[in-house]
């Protein structure tokens, strides 16, 4: 493939992801009350799944990392006995 098609087709998706996440917004525009120990509080539902969405990449990521951290101190470990 050439590279004009290549950015055609990434800008093809790109304006279909951008249209997905918009029609998601708008579907999910209701607030919602959040309660958690002594406070309550009003949140976007589209709002706040995105916000999970986030906290859940991040500790996707931070256990992924610690994981990889431990086993490479197990190798290094392993060959240093």
């Amino acid at each position: 493939m050439t590279k004009p098609l290549n950015n055609r087709i990434a800008v093809a998706a790109l304006i279909v992801i951008f249209i997905l996440f918009v029609t998601f917004i708008i579907q999910n525009a209701a607030v919602v009350t959040i309660h958690f120990l002594f406070w309550s509080f009003g949140i976007s539902r589209s709002v706040m799944i995105i916000i999970l969405l986030l906290i859940g990449v991040c500790l996707g990521w931070l256990g992924a990392n610690y994981t990889n951290y431990r086993r490479q101190k197990h190798h290094s470990a392993k060959k240093h006995s």
